[in-house]
């Protein structure tokens, strides 16, 4: 790698988190939790490795949030063996004064974590405020596809209220 591809490189990292840094942040506080430094350098990390195998054949926000998404997964696999217990906390852009507010995030966390991991990264996606087309694509299906996912996600919502 000469050093006219090193800097390209470098700067298209840079780039790429620079745009997506909430994005990146929220996904690791997520399903980080109160380890969402350590996940958030691991995503930076893969984000990185990643970078030379990029092929531009779609945005780089939905790349990046691919990666991130996968890297989160993975991750998350491996630390459920490892941990029994998970302290549940707000990420700090999520973060109210109001007590109701604040009951309505616990209860999204809830749900959120009642879902099978598909369903919660589509979901993720889709309140990130991705579009239908961006979200099939960084899925790999189409576009009918995640609109009747989240049709699906709406009614478990509505269920899972009432229980």
């Amino acid at each position: 790698m000469n050093a006219s591809s090193k800097h390209d490189r470098r700067s298209l990292f840079h780039s790429i988190c620079d745009e997506n840094r909430l994005r990146l942040s929220r996904i690791a506080r997520f399903y980080g939790r109160s380890d969402a430094d350590d996940l958030l350098q691991d995503i930076l990390l893969q984000l990185w490795c990643s970078l030379p195998k990029f092929q531009h054949q779609c945005s780089t926000g939905t790349w990046c949030f691919r990666v991130a998404i996968n890297t989160a997964i993975t991750w998350q696999r491996a630390r459920r063996t490892k941990v029994t217990t998970i302290n549940i906390e707000m990420p700090a852009t999520l973060a109210t004064n109001t007590a109701s507010d604040t009951h309505q995030q616990q209860m999204l966390e809830r749900f959120l974590d009642s879902l099978p991991e598909i369903d919660r990264a589509t979901l993720i996606m889709h309140l990130e405020n991705f579009s239908h087309a961006e979200i099939a694509e960084t899925m790999g299906v189409g576009q009918g596809a995640i609109r009747t996912r989240l049709c699906r996600i709406r009614k478990r919502l509505k269920q899972w209220e009432q229980d």
